[in-house]
């Protein structure tokens, strides 16, 4: 019981890697954001999301392996949890990288949009 329960916490913490992995990479590597800091932030925020999400899906698959592998030594749950997180982390660092804006001025809402006549 004690060896899956140190399983788990060891891949909670990798998990916590993986959910700062993309906006992490996109804000220290990435291209940087054309408009201003507002809008800017909350592309962070929202790859912050992405990357909870994929944490709980590499949480998922971990804890899917750590049962398909219970009857053997911990040395391959702890292989796999590293090659799931050096996946899923890589693939997150890759996608902060190269995201891209799309080429289009900010949003100015507040100013009056010219007319026809």
């Amino acid at each position: 019981m004690k060896r899956h329960i140190l399983s788990a916490l060891f891949r909670l913490l990798l998990a916590v890697g993986v959910v700062y992995a993309l906006p992490f990479s996109h804000a220290k590597w990435g291209e940087s954001y054309p408009g201003d800091g507002q809008q800017a932030f909350g592309f962070i925020i929202v790859f912050m999301l992405i990357g909870f999400v994929a944490a709980v899906v590499f949480f998922g698959v971990g804890s899917l392996c750590q049962f398909l592998f219970r009857k053997r030594p911990v040395r391959f749950t702890v292989f796999t949890d590293l090659v799931l997180f050096l996946v899923f982390a890589g693939v997150l660092v890759y996608g902060g990288v190269t995201a891209r804006y799309q080429d289009q001025p900010p949003n100015t809402a507040l100013e009056p949009t010219p007319t026809a006549p």
